[in-house]
């Protein structure tokens, strides 16, 4: 059933385009020269697009951007290798000075106490020996507070 459809749809167009088809097939068909697809392409002339051009295009373009975790793994490890390695220097490095003095290995402490009613203050613990330092009153702030620095 399907062939004799075929047959009849080929049959309705050889008769619709025949004439046509029949002085398409009288058409000679000449040689072509040896040389015919070299002197096309010798009259398309190409141009150099700027790089600036090329980048702005790319720019422009709508990018995608795919990635596997396998694949950060390295970026990762270097990261991290950075990180350590800054972490190294800055506590391997000199010791800063605070507050412009340092006594070896020791860092000063400011004790700051404010107690208006208190005639003498005295500090003592394992950083001193456990002797009593006295603090001194420090009248810049206010007459009421005792500073000592520890060290």
């Amino acid at each position: 059933m399907v062939e004799e459809d075929l047959a009849a749809g080929e049959a309705s167009a050889e008769e619709a385009y025949g004439p046509l088809i029949c002085s398409v097939r009288g058409l000679p068909c000449p040689e072509l020269p040896s040389d015919f697809v070299g002197s096309i392409m010798a009259t398309v002339r190409t141009r150099k697009v700027p790089w600036w051009r090329r980048l702005s295009g790319w720019a422009r373009s709508p990018q995608s951007l795919t990635f596997t975790p396998l694949r950060l793994a390295p970026a990762a490890f270097v990261l991290l290798l950075i990180c350590a390695a800054s972490v190294l220097h800055l506590l391997g490095g000199e010791k800063q000075e605070i507050l412009g003095t340092n006594r070896g290995d020791r860092i000063p402490v400011v004790l700051t106490l404010r107690m208006p009613e208190a005639r003498s203050v005295q500090v003592m613990g394992s950083f001193n020996g456990w002797r009593p330092q006295k603090c001194e009153r420090h009248l810049r702030e206010d007459p009421t507070t005792w500073s000592v620095t520890l060290w």
